[in-house]
């Protein structure tokens, strides 16, 4: 792991400038670093839970009080004892609702480091489907990205299983964004979270689906809350289907 041989200096500079998320395999070596990232220890789980509660926080979104049942495998889970200050946002259950041990956890430390921590081993959790790729856990950990780089994502999205790339002009006249749906659902009329900072213009240059070539097109709904930008594409995105998006900035 990059961690485990880097330096303690670099890694304080460097990595930690802009916020970092963590899984329990990078946080177990950070801390045995004397790294403050929010947690006094850390050990393998001494069982599997059975459902994450999401907590009364805003960093859960539309899921605030939701206990969303888990997939699980061996070895994955971890517990972390956290320190003063740090917020845990969910909570890992077992079969009765009884607490077992925390789920996410957000800290800042003295030097205005921020860390969010998954307690889970990132390797193995895509056998366990609800911690990487449920409703619930994707907009939770945009929200923490967020709040770890303090800005908003430049793009996200609120469904599962959708992979985004978005790339910007160097010169900063255009931003491109690719959406391409691998989930076996089909994705209709998608709903693209932009950062605020993003422009629309009344025309965006579009590459729908199954098209040869990209069009200007004003068949899309823009709206902003001042936290996010809501760009709504009128379009049917199926399985494996691409959708292209360019957006002129100046």
């Amino acid at each position: 792991m990059l961690a485990e041989i880097i330096p303690v200096s670099l890694l304080q500079c460097r990595f930690f400038r802009e916020g970092v998320v963590l899984d329990a395999v990078a946080a177990e070596v950070l801390l045995n670093k004397g790294i403050d990232i929010g947690i006094k220890s850390i050990t393998k789980a001494f069982a599997n839970p059975v459902k994450e509660c999401f907590g009364n926080n805003s960093m859960n979104g539309r899921y605030v009080g939701e206990n969303i049942l888990l997939y699980n495998y061996r070895n994955v889970y971890y517990e972390c004892e956290p320190r003063a200050g740090a917020v845990i946002l969910s909570r890992f259950i077992d079969d009765r609702g009884n607490d077992m041990y925390a789920g996410t956890i957000l800290y800042e430390n003295a030097n205005g480091q921020r860390f969010c921590i998954l307690p889970y081993d990132m390797r193995k959790a895509t056998a366990c489907l609800q911690l990487i790729y449920g409703y619930a856990k994707q907009e939770q950990l945009a929200e923490c990205i967020t709040w770890a780089g303090r800005e908003p994502l430049p793009v996200s999205i609120r469904q599962p299983d959708i992979h985004i790339m978005c790339k910007a002009a160097k010169d900063g006249s255009r931003i491109a964004i690719a959406v391409q749906n691998c989930h076996l659902d089909t994705l209709e009329n998608p709903v693209l979270l932009l950062n605020p900072g993003i422009k629309t213009g009344s025309k965006i240059e579009l590459m729908l689906p199954d098209a040869e070539r990209t069009v200007l097109s004003s068949d899309f709904e823009y709206k902003s809350d001042g936290k996010y930008g809501y760009l709504e594409i009128r379009c049917l995105v199926h399985p494996l289907g691409f959708l292209g998006i360019g957006l002129k900035q100046k």
